[in-house]
């Protein structure tokens, strides 16, 4: 009876790591899972987004003005972009919005600087400044002849080559000197900003519950009258 019980609880327990490793390989599963519909999410909408604006006839049918493109810095964004204005023969003039590039040197500030030292704001200054200016190169230098020189933990080896790959493989969309001469916008705040007053100060508000064709009726509305179409429509 002794040898039962042992052999049954050996069982049990056999049958417990089981179902732990079972529920552990099921949360990283349920996890990817969520990261890739995510993913999946942003494709759908970045791409329904560029097909209505690449394909609506009314917008610009011959396409003269020059189309310029802010994104962040997903790179399957910015692909899907490109493919789908090489598709439709679209010239289009892509650029990283400035404000993700600050977030990156920031970055590297603080692996040479401690949090709050007011040295961090001025050598971030002169980087972004020089990136401003088309000296992209320069900061790069800069990063890794301080990198060499000082004494960095892992930690902070892996922050300036996050830093240092970014601005390296977003090269071809940080021309900021020639938008900037251009007239064109480098960040996405004036669009943001767009967004807040024509959606979320309306539909934002305390108690409303919209469907979407009262909401897009409500949004053409208030697009029309911030325009200055509003007697026309």
């Amino acid at each position: 009876m002794a040898g039962l019980l042992e052999r049954l609880e050996q069982r049990e327990e056999a049958a417990r790591r089981r179902v732990e490793k079972l529920r552990e390989q099921a949360a990283r599963i349920a996890e990817q899972l969520a990261d890739a519909e995510d993913a999946l999410n942003r494709l759908v909408i970045t791409r329904a987004t560029v097909d209505e604006v690449l394909a609506e006839p009314e917008r610009e049918p011959a396409h003269r003005r020059t189309w310029v493109v802010l994104v962040d810095c997903d790179n399957h964004q910015i692909e899907l972009i490109q493919a789908e204005a090489r598709r439709r023969g679209v010239p289009i003039h892509l650029v990283v919005d400035f404000v993700h590039v600050a977030e990156y040197v920031w970055r590297a500030a603080w692996c040479f600087y401690s949090s709050g030292e007011p040295e961090a704001e001025r050598w971030v200054g002169i980087q972004l400044l020089g990136i401003l200016s088309g000296r992209l190169e320069e900061t790069l230098a800069e990063i890794h002849q301080r990198a060499r020189t000082a004494k960095l933990t892992d930690e902070q080896v892996h922050g300036l080559t996050q830093c240092t790959r970014y601005l390296k493989a977003k090269k071809p969309f940080l021309d900021y000197a020639g938008a900037l001469t251009a007239g064109w916008s480098i960040a996405a705040g004036i669009v943001e900003g767009a967004c807040r007053h024509l959606i979320a100060d309306r539909m934002d508000i305390t108690g409303a519950r919209w469907g979407l064709e009262d909401a897009e009726a409500v949004l053409t509305l208030r697009a029309d009258h911030s325009n200055g179409d509003f007697q026309q429509y």
